[in-house]
């Protein structure tokens, strides 16, 4: 018996009934626009599904949310997870997987234009959270590498980079190096030290940055989660950093981390059936897993990368999509939903 096969096919009948329970949602029902748990987030989810299978129905769906989503961005916030910033990091990513074509700063222009006008105004900056703050912090580093040299936009960019910089310092307390007492991607720490590090690369407000990272050093190597998948995160986010400063310091915080990381328990006991999404399951955790090659060896990789696909592939979530949908319709977007991992399961599947 082909126990391969038999997988395959498995696997195969779990995603194409997501698939058409998603598709037939998206007629039915209205969504957000966002990112996060929105169309722009299925959107994504479509034109990869639609390449990775050769899907037209996906790719023309996904071309049809598309033209919904930017003919419909007035008033929305500008946040990541759910308003313009997100909508722009979407749009940016189609462009550059050659999913759409076109002048991403033509495309982006009126995004643009609403986010840079809302953060000029230190007010409406007071009002937005760390957390927030640090995602269209990253938004703007994303842009800045798009502009012409010496341009104007590249110079409004980095004013706005420096200033939005500083906000975050100002609202960084004690709270904001505290685990969370789950797993969440919304632990901001490890965001902050992934985003600045990308900023570092771009070495124009490096003096500024090391000044900052000193004066934070020393509460930022005194953590050191209870979780393991918070550990892994950590990590994640120190390495990202650490690859660009080379302090010795944090070397030594690195290898702790590194050796008290028990990923086994991560998948026994802190990730239950049902934590399967990228926000707070093992979708998220299998890119940091991924993303940490340098860590682990091929052959523990490839232990815990089976162990992350069959957990998604068993959780009793699937089994809910044909007798609940409409529980399920709450829980279909990229990110706490199963765009999630059935995007990890399609990709894998395809590349096995």
């Amino acid at each position: 018996m082909n126990f391969i096969l038999i997988h395959e096919i498995m696997l195969s009948n779990t995603t194409d009934i997501f698939n058409k329970h998603l598709i037939q949602s998206l007629v039915k029902q209205d969504f957000p626009i966002g990112l996060a748990n929105g169309k722009m987030g299925i959107c994504i989810y479509l034109y990869i599904t639609g390449r990775v299978e050769s899907n037209e129905e996906y790719l023309s769906l996904a071309d049809k949310l598309l033209d919904e989503i930017t003919n419909h961005i007035s008033g929305l916030p500008v946040d990541v997870e759910n308003g313009l910033g997100g909508i722009g990091l979407g749009v940016n990513f189609l462009a550059k997987s050659n999913y759409i074509k076109g002048n991403l700063n033509l495309i982006l222009e009126d995004i643009d234009n609403v986010i840079f006008k809302n953060l000029s105004y230190t007010k409406f900056v007071e009002k937005i959270d760390v957390l927030s703050l640090i995602q269209i912090l990253y938004y703007l580093y994303i842009r800045l590498k798009a502009q012409r040299k010496n341009s104007e936009n590249e110079l409004l960019l980095k004013e706005l980079i420096i200033s939005t910089i500083n906000h975050i310092y100002e609202k960084i307390d004690l709270e904001f190096f505290e685990e969370y007492l789950f797993y969440s991607i919304n632990y901001p720490l490890p965001q902050l030290l992934y985003v600045f590090s990308e900023i570092y690369s771009l070495e124009f407000y490096n003096y500024r940055l090391i000044k900052i990272i000193e004066e934070l050093e020393h509460k930022i190597l005194s953590v050191l989660p209870l979780l393991n998948s918070n550990k892994l995160y950590l990590l994640w986010g120190l390495d990202s950093l650490q690859r660009r400063i080379q302090n010795k310091n944090w070397e030594k915080q690195i290898k702790v981390i590194k050796d008290q990381i028990n990923l086994d328990m991560i998948f026994d006991n802190e990730l239950k059936d049902k934590n399967i999404f990228f926000n707070e399951g093992v979708t998220s955790i299998y890119f940091f897993i991924n993303s940490l090659k340098d860590y682990f060896s091929p052959e523990y990789l490839y232990v815990y990368n089976t162990k992350i696909l069959k957990k998604i592939e068993s959780s009793t979530v699937w089994t809910l999509v044909p007798k609940e949908p409409q529980y399920v319709n709450s829980y279909l977007g990229l990110y706490g939903g199963l765009c999630g991992p059935a995007l990890v399961l399609n990709l894998t599947h395809n590349n096995m």
